[in-house]
């Protein structure tokens, strides 16, 4: 009796749970929704949250907070949104916005990959036409060996949306002459560029695949082989140039089979056409 006496009183000394509110959840929610200040829209969706916790008011939060340029804050948010997302339209959503975080801290790179993840989790047209802008506006200049190096090593987007299972990778249009696995001057600079990378200490010992990707124009078959070509051609390039050795390096053709664009303007065929690098 005198056992049972205590264990009653333990439990009652116990704090109740607060149960969810749905409908204060959703009344703050509405008002943050009205709302146009972003710091004030922000604390109704804190409220919302505290009332009940759903995807919709942290990834909103998320957006406020971004607008307020809380970046960190934002991304904590937002990954919580992602944790409750029920599908892959969801995950494209949040990824979205946890992109547009990176970009406004002037993290390109991270911005990218996450844009490129968003579309292989829903291909939303805006995101498409938001990375397709982003990638266009990086034509001309090759991508430096610090910012491969950066893309290849990093771990900063890994928390959100990329699979651990995925490889760490970034697209490089290393140009070649028409037709050909010869590489033309621009393609020659940006495969110095990766060369010097993958030399840096931050990736000395990994091994890489060198994945070739072309446009859909043409013969399937007729890419697929052109892909390898080019392929074989980059890892000829930084074995001759850079003393890579051979067993870091494995070159595929994927030829036409992963487009990163769907459309059939030349910036989509001119985006598609690039040398992949994974680590593996």
């Amino acid at each position: 009796m005198f056992i049972k006496v205590v264990l009653a009183i333990a439990v009652a000394a116990l704090p109740a749970t607060a149960a969810p509110d749905l409908a204060a959840a959703k009344r703050f929610y509405d008002q943050a929704k009205s709302e146009k200040d972003p710091a004030r829209q922000a604390a109704l969706l804190e409220k919302s949250i505290s009332a009940e916790p759903t995807f919709e008011a942290y990834l909103a939060l998320g957006d406020a907070l971004l607008a307020v340029q809380k970046y960190d804050a934002a991304r904590d948010n937002l990954k919580r949104a992602l944790e409750l997302a029920a599908n892959d339209k969801a995950r494209s959503r949040a990824t979205y916005v946890v992109a547009e975080t990176f970009l406004a801290e002037g993290q390109r790179r991270d911005a990218i990959s996450l844009f490129r993840q968003a579309v292989k989790y829903h291909p939303y047209p805006n995101v498409l036409e938001r990375l397709k802008e982003l990638e266009l506006k990086g034509q001309g200049a090759p991508v430096t060996a610090d910012e491969i190096a950066g893309a290849l090593t990093s771990t900063a987007t890994r928390a959100f949306s990329v699979a651990a299972a995925e490889p760490v990778s970034i697209d490089l249009r290393i140009g070649f002459a028409l037709n050909s696995a010869d590489l033309d001057e621009a393609g020659r600079s940006q495969a110095r560029e990766l060369g010097q990378a993958m030399a840096s200490s931050g990736l000395a010992g990994k091994s890489f695949e060198l994945v070739g990707h072309t446009d859909t124009q043409g013969d399937f078959a007729y890419n697929e082989k052109l892909s390898q070509r080019r392929a074989d051609s980059v890892r000829g390039f930084l074995m001759r140039e850079f003393k890579i050795a051979a067993a870091r390096l494995t070159a595929v053709g994927h030829g036409e089979r992963e487009p990163l664009y769907p459309g059939e303007a030349e910036s989509d065929h001119t985006l598609n056409r690039r040398v992949e690098v994974r680590v593996q």
